[in-house]
Parts: structure tokens; C-alpha cells; sequence
């Protein structure tokens, strides 16, 4: 694995940092947390591409490397929650078949079908994310890595999701949640942010992308803020919006030496390594806050202290233990298959 781009650090710094500011500081006429999400799929499609199909990860690996990143800290932030909840009691108690659905992925579909989960109500977008990668993932096994199969049918199905979320929308007349926490709508963010990358990184020439990076850059991600309005139409900003951001991430580390400078900002990249950990920790906070508004400013030093918290005794400390175990045995594995 290569070392780390620090643009895309900051690239997550930005996203989880709409994400707080739009929770616990909204901003009239711009809802930031469902943007800042945006910028952590669009940014999952981009490294997912790069990862499968310009590095071609060996997929045991991928696979593995995806759930070291991701379950350990799920699974503490949910078995810890959940027991402090039963302790609490109501208004924090928590069904048992909502801690099932958050680790096994399936809360999203369980939200649309059923009542939402409340407390656990983000994690929708991990669920999102971990089908995304699976059939990334399958994509690469049945139609290989070496040719243009793979990234035509990773930009038929980006593009039929999201004209599945615009047909379900307007036409079917289903609610937000219902459509767009659907991984069968909103894996068209990744899916298509990948396509974008590989398009425009790969298919052509790096002089003439980089020559056009920086004007094209400042126009995506102007676009893509102005989509995601209020008072643009949904369909607009999961469309158009969207893909506006797919096309800044592909180019936000080529572009002008200010804006990578900007990005790769040491405070900002370091609030990007703990983002994950962040994101899982601030939404409990966030609902105890529209409880308790009074203690605002105290929910959310709790919810970044648990975020940092959690990124250095759990997220970080599990994913070294597991990566090195793959390093002493996992590359045999994956030879003798």
C-alpha cells in the first residue's frame, strides 16, 4: 500500500467537520451534515477505484483490509452505547434489533421498512459504504481488472442507482430517508466518483487534466455546494450535486499548489485520520443535544472527546494488530487460493 495522500486527509477533515458544524451549529439554507456525508461517499468511490482497480489489490486483501478498518470501532461505539443505554434507560434505550442491524449492515433497510433507529440513525452510510464495497468487489472478480468491462459496468450500474433514487423521488413520491438511505440509490455517489476518477486520471492524458485541474476543481466543488441548497430540488442535489463533488475529489490533489497546500493543512488532516472514529461517536451526542439543547457546547466536547478517544485506543491499535496479522500469514492465504 502506498502512503498517505494528505489532500484526501483533509478532503475527510472537510467532510467530517460539515458533518459537526451541521449538527450541532446549523447553517440556514444548507443542510451540512447530509453534505458532509456526501463527501465521504464521493471520496470512498475515488479510493475504492484507485485501490481495486489501478493498484489491483489482491481482493482477499481488500476485503479483509475493509473490514479491519471499519468493524472494530463499529462494534465497540454499538456494545458500548447499547450497554450505557440499558443502564440509562429511556429515552437512551435501544432495541436489540437494532444493534443486530448495525453490525451486520442491514440497519438501512431495516430504517426504510420499519421505524428509524434513532440513536444509531448514521449509521445508514457505513451500510451504504461496506454493499458498495462488496460488489465493487464483485465487479472485480467477474469481469476482471486489466481492461474497460469493469469500469463500463461500475458506470451502468452508478448511473441506473441514481436514476433509481430520481425515479423513486418524483415519481413514486417516497419520502428522504426512504430513498436515500436505499444502498440500491445512494451507492451511485461511489460508484460514480470512481468512474469519474478512473476517467480522468486514467483515460487521459495527465499533462492536459493537470494543465485544466485547478478551474475545473474550484467550478465542481462551487457546483457541488450550490446544488446541495435547500433550495435546489432533492433530485438536483443527489444528481448534479453529486456529481460535481465526484469530479473535485478526482482532481483536489492535482490542482493548484494553494488548494492542495489548503488541504494537506496538518489540522485538517489530522481531524481526517479521525474522522471515522468521529463520525460514529458524534451522532448519540447529537441527539442527546436536541434533549438537552442547554448542554450543546458540552455534548459536543463529549463527542469529539469520545471520537479521539476511540481512534487511538480502538481504531487505530486494532486495525495495526490486524493488518500485521495479515502481513505474517494473509499473503499465504490468499496465494494458495
Amino acid at each position: 500500500m502506498t502512503g498517505r495522500i494528505f489532500p484526501l486527509d483533509g478532503w475527510r477533515g472537510l467532510a467530517i467537520s460539515a458533518v459537526l458544524v451541521g449538527h450541532f451549529f446549523p447553517v440556514p439554507g444548507i443542510n451540512l451534515g447530509t453534505l458532509g456525508v456526501e463527501l465521504f461517499f464521493v471520496l470512498s468511490g475515488r479510493l475504492m477505484a484507485d485501490i481495486l482497480f489501478v493498484k489491483k489489490l489482491p481482493l482477499g486483501e481488500f476485503f479483509y483490509r475493509r473490514v479491519t478498518r471499519i468493524l472494530p470501532a463499529l462494534l465497540v461505539f454499538v456494545a458500548a452505547f447499547w450497554i450505557v443505554a440499558e443502564m440509562l434507560g429511556e429515552p437512551f434505550s435501544l432495541s436489540p434489533l437494532w444493534v443486530v442491524a448495525a453490525g451486520t449492515f442491514t440497519l438501512n433497510y431495516l430504517a426504510v421498512f420499519a421505524h428509524h433507529p434513532g440513536w444509531f440513525d448514521h449509521l445508514w452510510s457505513l451500510c451504504v459504504e461496506e454493499h458498495a464495497y462488496m460488489l465493487l468487489g464483485l465487479i472485480a472478480y467477474l469481469f476482471g481488472r486489466s481492461s474497460g468491462r469493469p469500469v463500463v459496468v461500475v458506470w451502468v450500474l452508478g448511473a441506473a442507482a441514481m436514476l433509481n433514487g430520481v425515479f423513486s423521488f418524483l415519481v413514486l413520491h417516497m419520502e428522504y430517508d426512504d430513498v436515500y438511505w436505499r444502498s440500491d440509490v445512494h451507492v451511485a455517489s461511489i460508484f460514480l466518483s470512481g468512474g469519474i476518477y478512473l476517467a480522468l486520471r486514467q483515460s487521459i492524458n495527465a499533462e492536459t487534466v493537470k494543465r485544466f485541474a485547478t478551474p475545473v476543481f474550484l467550478a465542481a466543488l462551487t457546483g457541488g455546494v450550490l446544488f446541495s441548497l435547500e433550495a435546489a430540488p432533492l433530485p438536483l442535489n443527489y444528481t448534479l450535486g453529486t456529481l460535481c463533488f465526484c469530479v473535485a475529489v478526482a482532481l483536489c490533489d492535482i490542482a493548484a499548489k494553494p488548494i492542495v497546500a489548503a488541504l494537506s493543512w496538518p489540522g485538517l488532516t489530522q481531524v481526517g485520520l479521525w474522522s471515522y472514529s468521529l463520525y460514529l461517536w458524534q451522532q448519540p451526542f447529537y441527539k442527546a443535544y436536541g434533549l438537552y439543547p442547554e448542554w450543546k457546547l458540552a455534548m459536543l466536547a463529549g463527542a469529539i472527546a469520545m471520537g479521539i478517544a476511540s481512534y487511538y485506543f480502538v481504531e487505530r491499535p486494532a486495525r495495526r494488530w490486524l493488518n500485521s496479522l495479515w502481513g505474517r500469514w494473509g499473503r499465504k492465504v490468499a496465494a494458495s487460493t
